[in-house]
């Protein structure tokens, strides 16, 4: 699917950048002939200006050597006849001869003849400058482009090589484009694809244990509840897992497609953090565990109360989880700069380094496995990452195997 979409990605990106740069070329090439024609024709007006200030200049003799500093070769006639001529070498005779057999109009005009490009100035005189009684003359001033030419074609020349060369750049720079395009789609892809695969797998666990409990109840049917105390209360937890996963992973998928809604207000730190401190205090007690809770700070921060709570109960209840009976939990809160800091240690297990890279990987258990020998899904640190992005602040934890890990929670204060 995604070679495809590649392909046309490429072929796409790659019309679009040889459009662009043969559309640069074709404009060079045009606006440089169409600036070297400009100037050419203000020569030959410059060439007719200085007719009509001296018309006897035209009749003084060139030396060859003034006649190729001229680009100008100026010829006068009478009706069809030649009366002057400003040739005096043969390539210029050459020139004018085949413009004799050319149609040529008033005005300035572009000949192309035996090879040869020509601009021409043609004017209609009254003048008795020449001296042969008569007095209405066709006086044409003719500029042979053979420089201004050998340009335009270097410069094609010049192009077709550019032209070439960027069709290979377009074709390099489509393909890189067009990965660069398709990686957060594949990414995505990966991801989304993982994400049901991995809650596929979580999911069939739960719901075979509860299939079998069933199907065992039908098949003693005379069973009291006391007899069948042990599966249904099997199927109760099995329920529970299910609702709390489901519950999970439409947190997540909301957070995916940014439809989960936050209120952000400005609230007191301590207030979301003491409720979820008073829901594991019991909790605590009864597994032996010390709660140490943090002082008041008094410290305010933009964000949603019940996201904040969220965010404590998943890292209180992991810290609880994983703490042996005679451990403790402590939780401290300081200022930090411009921002209030939070940090949760325990006295538990602890994670692996090969482990604590992927703590906040989705339906990562730490076994690679997805051991439910502890009860959990396996989403609730991908939640808590999560609900601390939204609320622009950073989480990080430190933990070494048996030594107890320490969850590190970091938020913007609000400023009144």
């Amino acid at each position: 699917m995604f070679r495809r979409t590649q392909i046309r990605l490429v072929a796409l990106n790659t019309i679009v950048l040889l459009i662009l740069l043969n559309g640069f070329s074709i404009s060079v090439y045009f606006y440089t002939g169409h600036r070297l024609n400009k100037q050419v024709d203000n020569e030959l007006r410059r060439a007719e200006h200085q007719f009509k200030e001296h018309p006897s200049s035209l009749m003084e003799e060139r030396s060859p050597e003034e006649s190729e500093a001229s680009d100008i070769l100026t010829v006068v006639r009478s009706g069809t006849n030649m009366v002057y001529s400003s040739a005096v070498t043969p390539t210029e005779e050459a020139d004018i001869s085949s413009l004799d057999r050319s149609n040529l109009k008033s005005g300035i005009a572009r000949y192309r003849t035996d090879g040869e490009t020509f601009r021409v100035l043609t004017k209609n005189i009254q003048s008795d400058a020449f001296g042969d009684g008569k007095s209405s003359y066709t006086i044409q001033f003719i500029y042979r482009m053979h420089q201004e030419q050998e340009m335009l074609e270097h410069l094609l020349f010049v192009m077709i090589w550019i032209s070439a060369a960027g069709t290979i750049f377009s074709i390099l720079a489509g393909y890189f484009l067009a990965n660069r395009a398709l990686q957060p789609v594949k990414n995505a892809w990966d991801k989304q694809t993982r994400f049901v695969a991995d809650a596929s797998h979580e999911l069939r666990t739960p719901l075979s244990v509860m299939q079998l409990n069933l199907e065992h109840l039908f098949r003693y049917p005379d069973h009291t509840v006391e007899d069948e105390i042990e599966r249904i209360s099997s199927t109760i937890q099995e329920t529970r897992y299910m609702s709390k996963m489901v519950a999970d992973l439409l947190t997540l998928a909301r957070s995916d497609t940014d439809q989960a809604e936050l209120i952000g207000e400005s609230i007191i730190i301590d207030e979301p953090l003491d409720k979820a401190v008073l829901a594991f205090k019991e909790v605590a007690n009864l597994k032996g565990i010390k709660l140490i809770a943090a002082p008041p700070s008094g410290l305010q921060v933009l964000g949603d109360e019940e996201r904040l709570y969220q965010l404590f109960i998943i890292l209180l209840n992991n810290a609880v989880k994983y703490t042996p009976a005679g451990g403790s939990v402590e939780i401290c809160t300081a200022k930090e700069g411009g921002k209030v800091r939070i940090e949760i240690k325990d006295t538990g297990i602890g994670i692996s380094p090969d482990d604590l890279p992927h703590v906040f990987d989705r339906f990562y258990r730490g076994d690679q496995a997805r051991s439910r020998g502890v009860e959990g899904t396996g989403l609730g640190l991908s939640i808590a990452k999560w609900i601390t992005d939204i609320h622009s602040g950073s989480i990080k934890i430190e933990s070494r195997p048996g030594k107890g890990t320490t969850i590190i929670l970091s938020f913007p204060i609000r400023k009144n």
